[in-house]
């Protein structure tokens, strides 16, 4: 699949959020209408658009507003709910924050002209790829749900760690990994999965402190990231605008995940080397 392919998937989404504007758009249907995975719909999403899913649809629906106030006489309230939002006063609110002034200023003041966006500054990543076929990763994995910025990340691995040793696995032969489920762009903070994962190797009796998942075995795109955990998300963006886009690849349904080379216990956050393991066909 090329960046034409890719654009028009993402164009096919962009014309049905257009005709939906003023009902619930979730990410399980935009990325049915697209026929991209959900795992990586909104990021593919990002990368042609400049601009995550809820984003756009947010400027769109406000964009919508302005056209509607200007160039119609229905009451504010009116045009809140039929571009989509749940109350008049969450478009009042979006509203100031775009153009500097809220709904009923834009109306009754026909000398306001909206405001452009300030674009903001990418950072750059110097990113080469290695393509590779893995065998399934079996993994003991404790999930995480709640915003990225709540999630106690190096509590939950010691937690499971000191669990697996306990149950005389070998952490010292077993990778240390991360697996995304959501995008906290797209998915309410509160709903963001999260899985702190160890490898496998030998079989290990059940229990009710953690669970156990098979990583999916196949083709993989593997890059290196050095540095903070912190800067993990904008480097995944990175990739997808400008490596994926330009590639003939085609994503697998099956979510991403991170091997993280080094301790964070004994190494400090610029010392710090992740593989990020894309799946692709």
């Amino acid at each position: 699949m090329n960046k034409f392919d890719y654009v028009k998937k993402v164009n096919v989404v962009v014309n049905y959020i257009e005709d939906h504007l003023g009902e619930h758009l979730s990410l399980e249907t935009l990325a049915e209408k697209s026929n991209l995975s959900k795992y990586h719909f909104h990021r593919i999403l990002k990368a042609v658009l400049d601009e995550n899913l809820g984003e756009f649809i947010t400027r769109l629906r406000v964009e919508k507003a302005a056209n509607l106030l200007r160039y119609s006489s229905k009451p504010i309230s009116e045009i809140a709910y039929e571009v989509g939002f749940e109350t008049p006063s969450s478009l009042t609110k979006r509203f100031k924050k775009f153009y500097g002034f809220n709904p009923k200023e834009f109306r009754e003041n026909k000398n306001l002209t909206i405001q452009k966006k300030s674009i903001k500054t990418k950072k750059t990543y110097e990113a080469s790829v290695n393509i590779i076929e893995i065998k399934p990763k079996k993994v003991a994995f404790i999930r995480l749900q709640s915003s990225l910025n709540e999630m106690d990340f190096s509590g939950t691995r010691a937690k499971l760690r000191a669990i697996l040793e306990k149950n005389n696995v070998d952490l010292s032969t077993e990778e240390r990994i991360g697996i995304y489920y959501d995008d906290p762009n797209v998915t309410e903070a509160k709903n963001c999965r999260y899985d702190v994962a160890f490898t496998l190797q030998n079989e290990i009796k059940k229990s009710d402190d953690f669970e156990i998942e098979t990583i999916k075995g196949g083709k993989y795109a593997v890059f290196l990231h050095y540095g903070p955990l912190q800067e993990l998300e904008n480097f995944h963006d990175y990739l997808y605008e400008h490596w994926l886009l330009e590639t003939d690849y085609e994503l697998r349904n099956t979510p991403t995940f991170e091997v993280y080379l080094k301790d964070p216990r004994f190494v400090r956050e610029e010392e710090l080397v992740t593989e990020i393991y894309i799946p692709i066909a």
